[in-house]
């Protein structure tokens, strides 16, 4: 019996129901039914359906459930989010989630009302209780653009700034705007894609949408809709709704897990009553009140019972990791459907069974929300943190490094005159206030400083010695490391190890059985581990990624892939409460399979730790998990196979000692969440094997960081916000002597919360049962020391309060955030403070920087460069670490990665440093001269830190391929390109070809061309060419034809 079979056969069944209410409700009904009953509902009854559900968990699998049971109805299936408008910076609610209501509500408000005949709904109790706009202002809040209609810039930008759209440079994120003369860049939160509108005078010529990581068009529209970037704009009436005031009349509720739902509400409730909020929702008795009486309907389904499954069913499912065929079903009465699904449910009235690969392993898949119309759909993933250096973004006051000059301080971008001509440069202030003006074609000269963040630093003398010696000494350091990188890859090409053979078919179910989907980061990084060990050379991988994004998984599926050949894996971590944690993440993923998996830590008592170090020599353990006690004498393994080290600079110089004769011997992965930049990375690719996961889960959301001062009001509003929706927190409080005392305080402020204790200094047994209670999600308040600061990975858990977050240093407070947010629930951060005095300078600039990088990947940003130096010290050694912080990060990764090429024998980049001086040009971007000029007009890009970014990209373009990937960026993000750009771009050809030909120097006086290569000029029979073009564009393109046909 298919799906829309199984709605048919419903249907006499529910008629009957009909007769007196038109109020459902269920008990605790598996998801995947509650979802199909809805729709059965619906079709049968020809109306719309609200199907409520206890929270947004429930609702975001249920909705899951239902785009996969009914494939491609997506335009009948409306998701309705609750807002996330109770915190204290409540006007920077999500934007996805405002988008999608106000898709929902503009969808609901549309008429005629036959629209909305077997439409299903599906919604939260605390959505549905908060109140919106009103029906009669939901079509104010939409301005409709389409493309040959009239709209002035200055009319929709106006309308944009009263929307409280974030008008910026690019744009970037949802309810960002940008106007560049005639060209308009926004993304509404209602939509997928920014959007990019280009007027001709004021009549829309073109609509397109963009990728906003690229800046470049992907599509093109007709019209686009726009709506405001709140809730509630200030500019228009705030007449407040519900929900349920744009449902049709013969609209039917079903309350699923209606118990559960009035607990939830009651929570949900109680919290807001004592905020800011209160009167942004409906009371829940208020609401039932309204809706009328409810029929219960738990009786019609139940979940699956695999014993009720018919036994000649079963081998079918033996083989869910392949593709299943009609062939493969051994009779007519099995159906079989792809795709996901939460869980199975069955119907003894109808006799039937839904069976799903959940119902045989020990996880449910947790799929990806479907928020969008259509999921299938492409959408752009969450934007991550800032992962290299932006030189764009670069302010007066910041540091730089000239690969001449050395260590500076950027002073702005300026016009200046040289020779009679203006010129755009960037000044860089030197010790005794020495200026040094750089031209824009000279920026990629320059690089951003990043050092040591406890050393102080001193300016270089703009022509002093001390830069030459530090560069000297750092190149010398440079050779060193790359040959002894290169030798040691070079000796482990000859070592011989256990090649392992391709998956298995328990690999496959193994992995299949993975309850999240695989970011693309780690599907690649998977198969890199995996061709490792099928290699005989043996395994040394190094896995660098931000907490939460995957590596465990990583390293489970090599340790599996290691067993299923009688190998033995051995995880070595650096803490007991680490290990605790690997301990049952392994166990939990393991539990399907004979897999013997244990622990050797002090969380084990001495007679334990004594029969689990004789099984590991007999072989009966399969994987073992411990801290440094692992690396004892005496401890002896059956067959080792594989190391798994976590965190490795976090042991100690004896056991990395341990570790480097390890990997001579086994495969070896290493793990760490300390960030290594991708110029360090890129750097050394040929010279280490190294992986990096970058990218976020797809619905994982940036952690919303907030600084107050300590107050018991705010205190009990963030907990009470979280354990109402179900979920855990941390409360992190790093003195043991008053954590008893804190305890107390926390319970008198929020007495509805359950409030334990972990700290390092318990006994371990104890200690052990906290942290197993916490993850079971036992209790809902964990009040600890930073003994969390690493090994707590709990999807439940996504708030944080940090208790005097002045003590503590950026890495520290990087790392204590990165316990929430794992999950694609919104987490918050709050940086508590001393509630009287202020704090210090140093201590406000570290929880500044923390609160301004809170995206994903905000590991690889500025604000942690101490994180950063770190990361490059415990990969390459302390005295590199020295160097990095005399001549830069970015410098030494250049010069690194130079190093590297020349040693293996490739052509190391090119690098483009030509010196023009072309005397028939302007270069002066203010007073334009439109014949014979080559700048940026400000009328074509105004903003500085676009201009800067710009002329960056034409000094790095090192081949024409960039040259016309550039152009075409620059027409489609700023309009049809100016005469005095083309010249740009035409001198970027004239200094490539140049510098191809070994040239240094260009320079033009009184129509010759004077051509140098260092201290040599080039020329014609002794004699310096003669420039024959009347223009200046001929004279550009003549100086390309003489140097591409020098013989130079």
């Amino acid at each position: 019996m298919s799906i829309n079979e199984i709605v048919g056969a419903l249907a006499p069944s529910l008629k009957i129901l009909f007769n007196d209410s038109r109020r459902l409700k269920t008990g605790p009904m598996p998801s995947s039914a509650s979802a199909l009953l809805a729709k059965a509902i619906a079709e049968t009854q020809g109306c719309t359906v609200v199907h409520v559900s206890d929270s947004m968990e429930t609702l975001d699998t249920t909705h899951s459930d239902l785009t996969t049971l009914f494939p491609g109805e997506h335009d009948k299936h409306l998701y309705y989010p609750a807002a996330d408008v109770n915190t204290p910076d409540a006007s920077s609610g999500d934007a996805d989630i405002f988008g999608l209501r106000t898709r929902v509500l503009s969808r609901l408000a549309e008429p005629p009302a036959d629209q909305q005949k077997g439409i299903v709904l599906t919604t939260c109790v605390q959505a549905l209780m908060q109140k919106t706009v009103s029906p009669k202002d939901i079509q104010k809040r939409q301005l409709v653009i389409e493309k040959g209609k009239d709209i002035p810039a200055d009319e929709l930008s106006s309308v944009l700034l009263d929307w409280s759209y974030d008008f910026t440079p690019k744009v970037s994120q949802k309810n960002e705007a940008s106007v560049r003369g005639g060209i308009i860049d926004a993304w509404p939160p209602t939509e997928t894609w920014p959007v990019r509108i280009e007027l001709f005078g004021d009549t829309v010529d073109s609509i397109r949408s963009f990728n906003p990581e690229t800046q470049v068009s992907i599509s093109r529209l007709n019209k686009i809709v726009f709506s405001p970037a709140s809730e509630f704009s200030q500019t228009i009436s705030s007449n407040k709704s519900s929900l349920l005031a744009y449902l049709p009349p013969n609209t039917i509720i079903l309350w699923s897990r209606y118990e559960s739902t009035q607990d939830y509400a009651e929570m949900f409730e109680e919290n807001c009553s004592e905020s800011s909020v209160s009167e942004s929702i409906t009371a829940f008795n208020r609401m039932l009140s309204a809706i009328g009486r409810r029929k219960d309907l738990s009786q019609l389904f139940e979940s699956t019972d695999i014993k009720h499954v018919p036994s000649s069913a079963l081998p079918v499912f033996e083989h869910l990791a392949r593709p299943i065929k009609r062939e493969d079903l051994p009779h007519s009465n099995i159906e079989i459907t792809h795709g996901r699904l939460s869980e199975g449910f069955q119907c003894h009235d109808l006799n039937i069974t839904v069976v799903t690969e959940s119902d045989f392993f020990s996880h449910r898949k947790i799929v990806d929300h479907s928020y969008y119309p259509d999921p299938s759909k492409d959408r752009p993933a969450r934007k991550a943190g800032t992962r290299v250096y932006d030189f764009s973004s670069l302010e007066p006051g910041d540091l730089v490094v000239h690969n001449e000059y050395g260590l500076g301080k950027y002073r702005g971008l300026f016009e200046i005159v040289s020779n009679g001509r203006t010129q755009e440069v960037l000044t860089i202030e030197y010790a005794n206030n020495a200026k040094l003006h750089v031209p824009v074609w000279h920026s990629n000269l320059l690089t951003r400083y990043v050092g040591s963040s406890g050393r102080s630093v001193r300016l270089h003398p703009l022509h002093g010695k001390k830069w030459a010696k530090a560069k000297e000494r750092a190149e010398e350091s440079i050779r060193d490391l790359a040959a002894a990188l290169l030798e040691t890859q070079a000796e482990r090409n000859h070592l011989k190890g256990h090649a392992f053979k391709k998956d298995s078919q328990w690999q496959r179910e193994f992995e299949l059985s993975f309850p999240y989907v695989e970011t693309p980061d780690q599907n690649s990084v998977i198969a890199s581990v995996k061709e490792d060990m099928e290699s005989t050379k043996p395994m040394d991988r190094l896995i660098c990624g931000d907490a939460g994004y995957g590596k465990t998984e990583v390293a489970m599926r090599a340790a599996f892939k290691a067993v299923m050949e009688n190998k033995q894996v051995a995880v070595l971590v650096p803490t007991t409460v680490l290990a605790l944690q690997h301990f049952q993440t392994f166990s939990d993923r393991m539990s399907p399979f004979p897999v013997r998996v244990d622990m050797l830590s002090r969380f084990r008592s001495k007679g334990t730790q004594e029969k689990i170090l004789s099984d590991l020599e007999e072989g009966k353990i399969d994987i073992i998990i411990g801290t440094h006690a692992l690396l004892q004498q005496g401890i002896s393994f059956k067959d080792l196979g594989l190391v798994i080290i976590d965190e490795e600079q976090r042991f100690g110089v004896a056991h990395k000692e341990h570790f480097k004769q390890l990997r001579k011997l086994v495969d070896v992965l290493t793990m760490t969440a300390t960030p290594i930049p991708r110029t360090l990375y890129l750097s050394m690719t040929g010279a280490r094997d190294i992986s990096l996961l970058q990218s976020p889960p797809r619905e994982r959301m940036s952690i919303r960081t907030i600084v107050s001062k300590s107050d018991d009001h705010i205190i009990r509003e963030a907990i009470l916000r979280e354990i109402s929706r179900g979920g855990q927190v941390f409360f992190l409080h790093n003195r043991v002597m008053t954590i008893e005392h804190t305890r107390q305080k926390l319970e008198e402020i929020v007495p509805e919360a359950d409030i334990r204790i972990g700290h390092g200094q318990m006994p371990s047994s104890e200690l052990a049962k906290v942290m197993e209670a916490f993850t079971a999600g036992e209790f809902n308040v964990l009040l600890s020391t930073t003994i969390i600061e690493s090994g707590m990975d709990i999807p439940r858990a996504n708030t944080i309060l940090i208790d005097r977050a002045d003590r503590f240093g950026i890495a520290d407070l990087y790392q204590l955030r990165g316990r929430v947010g794992r999950s694609s629930r919104q987490a918050y951060a709050y940086l508590l403070t001393p509630p009287h005095g202020k704090l210090e300078f140093e201590a406000r600039k570290r929880i500044d920087a923390v609160k301004k990088y809170s995206g994903l990947s905000a590991g690889f940003s500025l604000a942690i460069r101490d994180l950063e130096i770190r990361g490059a010290g415990n990969m390459l050694g302390s005295e590199q670490s020295g160097h990095i912080a005399a001549i830069g990060f970015n410098l030494y990764c250049q010069m690194l990665k130079r190093e590297v090429a020349r040693l293996k024998g490739e052509t190391p980049p090119l690098i483009v440093d030509i010196q023009l001086a072309i005397d028939f040009l302007d270069f002066s971007a203010n007073r334009l001269d439109p014949e014979n000029a080559a700048a940026l007009p400000y009328a074509y890009i105004e903003e500085e830190p676009v201009r800067i970014e710009i002329y960056r990209r034409f000094a790095e373009l090192t081949d024409e391929e960039e040259i016309k990937h550039l152009e075409t960026e620059l027409q489609d993000r700023f309009g049809p390109i100016p005469a005095p750009v083309k010249r740009l771009l035409l001198l970027s050809d004239i200094r490539i070809c140049a510098a191809q030909k070994g040239l240094t120097h260009i320079e033009t006086q009184n129509g010759k061309l004077m051509m140098r290569a260092h201290d040599n000029y080039i020329k014609d029979n002794a004699r310096f060419p003669v420039l024959k073009g009347t223009d200046a564009d001929q004279k550009l393109s003549e100086i390309l034809d003489i140097i591409n046909s020098s013989r130079h």
